[in-house]
């Protein structure tokens, strides 16, 4: 089933909208605060937006992306201690966010296809 670019990007309003409601993203940086690296907490939290938002991304990966980035963008302050521990001086602002995003759509993705591999015979 196709469904069209702006319903798209509306059930990718809709789903962060619910996101930012979700303590457990929040949860799982502040648990990870002296246990876990950027990496770590970025796969919790694409295992996360998976579990709870599976339909609204499942055929979408497009739509991946931006969430995401949205999802990035969201909890940027609290990720920013995580990003400068990790990369250090080594990278700039823009560089950090970049890469920290394209690691959260990529676990999106392997949570993703674990479900799909999972389920699939």
């Amino acid at each position: 089933m196709k469904i069209t670019q702006s319903r798209l990007k509306q059930i990718i309003r809709e789903e962060l909208r619910a996101l930012r409601q979700m303590p457990e993203i929040a949860d799982v940086i502040e648990q990870g605060r002296n246990s876990m690296d950027l990496v770590e907490i970025t796969n919790e939290i694409g295992a996360l937006i998976v579990q709870n938002h599976y339909t609204a991304i499942e055929d979408h990966d497009e739509g991946i992306a931006g969430v995401a980035s949205d999802v990035v963008a969201e909890f940027e302050k609290v990720l920013m201690p995580y990003m400068n521990d990790y990369f250090g001086d080594a990278k700039g602002h823009a560089d950090k966010l970049g890469t920290t995003t394209e690691w959260l759509e990529e676990a999106i993705h392997d949570e993703l296809k674990e479900l799909k591999d999972e389920y699939v015979p």
